[in-house]
Formats: C-alpha cells, sequence, structure tokens
C-alpha cells in the first residue's frame, strides 16, 4: 500500500507493484496470469495510471469464479446504481471497464450489470486503508455499519487483514454501533454534501438534527450581530427535507448564501497537513 512507481515490477505480469511481496499475494495470482496472458501493461505518468481503478473492480469480479461465497457476500450488498446511473461519467466508466474485461481480457463471463454492481459496491462500502492509498471491503461489519457525525465507535489503527474498532464513549446494551464515513472536523455543510454524493442519504444524525451541533455550533459561521447562521432547512408534510442555499441568523434573522464562505472554509482545511 506504498506509491506505486516503475522502480518494481512483477516478474510474470510486468505490472509496477508496491513491493516485491506484493507480487507474491494469493489477491494477484489471478488477475497475474490474466494480464500476463493477454499481454496487457500499464504505463506509469507523474506517479498515475488509469487502468488501477479497473484492478480494483476487477478483483471484486473475480469472486464470481474463485469464491462463490464471497461473490455471494458482495451481491447482497448495496450499490445505489440507480442513483448513480444517472452519472454520465460514471457510465462512460463502468463502459470502458466492461471493454476491457470482456475484449482486452479476454473475460466474457463478466456482465454489465456485475460491473455496474461491483464498482456501485466498492463506492458505497470501501474501507480507505492507509489516506486513501488502498481500499477494503468487511462485508461482515464495516460495511453493514451505518454513519453517523457523533458515531460511537472508531478504528484503532490502519486496516489490514482485520479492522479493529474502539468505543468512544459508553455504549448503551442494544444501541447501534455506528462509525463515521468522513471526516469530523470537516464542516457540516461539507459533510452533508459529500455524504449526499458519495452515499447518496441526507445525514440525520443526532448531530445534524441539532442546528447547534450539540451546543458545539462547529461549522456555522458567525453574524455581526452575534448569532450563528444556521441553515435555512425546509421540511415537508411527508418528511422530505429540502435544503435551500440560503442560511439564517439566529439572532437578527438575517439571510445569506455562504456557499462561497463553506468552499472557501473547506479549501483551507485541504491545505492543512
Amino acid at each position: 500500500l506504498t506509491k506505486v512507481t516503475s522502480d518494481i515490477v512483477c516478474s510474470r505480469c510486468q505490472w509496477p507493484m508496491c513491493s516485491v511481496e506484493c507480487q507474491e499475494s494469493p489477491r494477484h495470482r489471478m488477475e497475474c496470469e490474466i494480464l500476463a496472458s493477454r499481454g496487457l501493461v500499464p504505463s506509469i505518468q507523474n506517479g498515475r495510471c488509469g487502468l488501477y481503478p479497473c484492478i480494483t473492480v476487477l478483483r471484486v469480479l473475480l469472486l464470481k469464479v474463485s469464491d462463490p461465497q464471497g461473490w455471494a457476500l458482495i451481491q447482497r450488498m448495496m450499490d445505489h446504481w440507480q442513483e448513480r446511473r444517472e452519472d454520465p461519467k460514471i457510465q462512460g466508466g463502468i463502459k470502458v471497464m466492461e471493454t476491457l474485461f470482456n475484449q482486452r481480457l479476454g473475460l466474457d463471463w463478466i456482465e454489465k450489470e456485475d460491473v455496474e454492481h461491483a464498482y456501485g459496491v466498492l463506492k458505497t462500502n470501501a474501507v480507505d486503508l492507509k489516506d486513501g492509498c488502498g481500499q477494503a471491503l468487511f462485508p461482515q461489519s464495516v460495511c453493514i455499519m451505518s454513519h453517523s457525525c457523533s458515531a460511537n465507535t472508531e478504528p484503532v489503527k490502519n486496516p489490514t487483514e482485520k479492522i479493529s474498532l474502539r468505543a468512544k464513549r459508553k455504549i448503551k446494551k442494544g444501541e447501534e454501533l455506528t462509525i463515521f464515513y468522513t471526516d469530523f472536523l470537516e464542516s457540516r455543510h461539507s459533510i452533508r454534501k459529500k455524504i449526499l454524493s458519495e452515499w447518496k442519504f441526507l445525514c440525520q444524525c443526532e448531530r445534524c438534527r441539532d442546528r447547534t451541533e450539540l451546543g458545539s455550533n462547529f461549522s456555522s459561521f458567525k453574524c455581526a450581530c452575534g448569532g450563528y447562521f444556521y441553515e435555512d432547512i425546509e421540511v415537508a408534510a411527508s418528511g422530505q427535507i429540502t435544503i435551500n442555499n440560503l442560511w439564517i441568523c439566529s439572532k437578527c434573522k438575517k439571510k445569506s448564501n455562504l456557499d462561497e464562505n463553506y468552499k472557501r472554509a473547506d479549501g483551507l482545511w485541504e491545505m492543512l497537513p
């Protein structure tokens, strides 16, 4: 799970690896045989290669022939494909992968629906390893845990073959175990947008339902009058929530569009080491 360069390559398929040990990994063996037999070798430019995300999806798809029980777990996992299919870029990426697997690699047993589902499962359920250097699926634990902006568990360290969680506070008997899908130091505005985009739901955890964020006002800009700006949210009779691009001051009731303010704040957050 280190940066891939052209310094170390697999002796069989010639794909750049992050270590010599990785070429002997059971996870690489099956894909290695396929890549070597079809002579597909990637090129690394500026430390990046567009084919590696396809390998991530391929590893999931290979469970269909190598591990029926594992594939059965994948099939039961959510992919949110009905929502993701509306994005033309995603549809284009799926078409590229389908062509790569079926025609270039000769894997005619892979169907378009398999590619869609594997991609959606990874986007919905994968856990980042080493700050995004890799991804892993834990279908019987983390993948079925709900998000909460005031989660009661967190990973102890970077996951490997296993993932260890610890309690962040006392957990009552029968209470649902939750984790944080994003970084809890981001603003609620940023978190909501990211969760809606990636996981297709509007967070309604304890922190998000409380406009003061449990009394912290962590994500709220302060008005000149001394009040705090809170999102102007409408709740229809059906329970459907509409988030307007307006924030209203808790004290003077002034309304402002703070989109640009949050963009600048998020930009500053991303610059922090």
